[in-house]
């Protein structure tokens, strides 16, 4: 797929008709836009698509998708304007790509993950942001829709590393109500996969590292048909690197 320009996708889904829809980036004339589009079941692209500009400056692009049943929500990075850093921008849209926008405007640079439903138009969206200290941590707002309009988001949780970087890539909803967050950890040189545990209200628990020696890095979890968590990453030691699949218990014990 793709133009003439420089096409990137960074997340797919299946669409509630057949079909499924590709989110991810455009660069077009120096600029990085938001860019959605519609393949069917046979993967022939479909003359449809979302091609959303950046009029403030110079990156945008499109991070995650969800299927509500009903329609779709886009999880976004967005620059600020006058390039003072970047925000989180929320996507909602029906078949035809017709976005209403919701940005989430926060003191710091941030960027979105993910997105999950928590329940009937409640969602819970991961994302990351640069703190007061220089360190990277998550943040999880709580987002409330009618129809294709957010109507309100709430910051609820700063999760952050007690002296490093906590970058948060994918969440999960687990069978207690409570939430699994898998990400990378770095420490100095030292870079781990980590799974963060959120209760239902909001406590954070301790991240749970691991790892050896090189760079391993988490990419995306989900919760296997025991109970337990599955998550997937990267491994990299000098010049190779590899796919890495970890199965926990519940609790994160391996």
């Amino acid at each position: 797929y793709g133009s003439l320009e420089d096409e990137q996708v960074e997340h797919s889904i299946k669409m509630t008709g057949p079909g499924f829809m590709l989110a991810g980036s455009q660069e077009k004339s120096g600029r990085s836009n938001i860019f959605v589009m519609e393949v069917t079941e046979e993967g022939d692209s479909i003359p449809i698509g979302l091609n959303f500009p950046n009029p403030n400056a110079e990156n945008a692009t499109a991070n995650y998708l969800l299927n509500t049943g009903r329609d779709y929500i886009c999880v976004c990075t967005f620059d600020k304007a006058f390039a003072q850093g970047t925000d989180i921008l929320v996507l909602t849209f029906r078949e035809d790509l017709s976005p209403l926008i919701r940005k989430l405007s926060g003191q710091w640079d941030e960027s979105g993950s993910c997105l999950v439903e928590e329940a009937n138009n409640r969602y819970l969206l991961l994302g990351n942001r640069n703190n007061a200290s220089g360190n990277t941590e998550m943040v999880v707002y709580a987002l409330e829709k009618d129809g294709l309009l957010v109507t309100s988001s709430e910051l609820v949780a700063t999760i952050g590393g007690p002296n490093g970087d906590l970058i948060g890539k994918r969440m999960t909803r687990t069978p207690d109500g409570s939430y699994a967050i898998v990400g990378t950890q770095e420490v100095g040189a030292d870079t781990q996969m980590f799974l963060q545990f959120l209760s239902s209200g909001f406590s954070v628990g301790a991240p749970i590292t691991y790892g050896s020696s090189g760079v391993q890095a988490g990419r995306d979890i989900d919760v296997g048909a025991d109970g337990g968590m599955i998550m997937l990453g990267i491994n990299s030691f000098e010049t190779n690197s590899i796919i890495s699949l970890i199965k926990t218990s519940e609790t994160g014990d391996l």
